[in-house]
């Protein structure tokens, strides 16, 4: 099962790892949110992955525009924690992390230890096949 996967990462370790552990799809994979949105305009994707913590943009502007649009809205959109947060203690910047993704419409989070996993394939087609799944593909 190939799938159309959309990332959206500006991290290079983490374009690195999803290059590799995604390797038997269809991968586009942009650094900013005007590049995915542009590459939305003209295809239909599967999921899109977005990095939680990209340098310069919020992934929520992203998934927000996504939400909004019914074209878009039943695209699974995956929120991946590629780094941990300086901020606050890892378990609570997690936990308020992933209810803010999943509140403002995110299918799936996946943490850090989830996303540098050999799973990563499997937990993206879980994503789409689980009862519930916002794919529209």
């Amino acid at each position: 099962m190939s799938l159309k996967i959309l990332s959206v990462f500006d991290s290079e370790r983490a374009i690195d790892w999803i290059s590799t552990a995604l390797a038997g799809h269809q991968l586009t994979t942009v650094k900013t949110i005007m590049a995915a949105m542009q590459i939305l305009q003209k295809d239909k994707v599967d999921v899109t992955l977005v990095q939680l913590h990209l340098q310069n943009e919020s992934l929520f502007d992203l998934l927000r525009s996504i939400r909004r649009n019914d074209y878009y809205r039943e695209m699974s959109f995956v929120c991946c924690a590629t780094s941990h947060s300086a901020h606050q203690t890892h378990v609570e910047s997690e936990q308020f992390l992933e209810k803010s993704c999943l509140l403002l419409g995110a299918t799936k989070f996946l943490p850090m230890a989830d996303f540098y996993s050999d799973n990563l394939e499997q937990e993206i087609v879980n994503t789409l096949t689980n009862s519930g799944s916002r794919s529209g593909t």
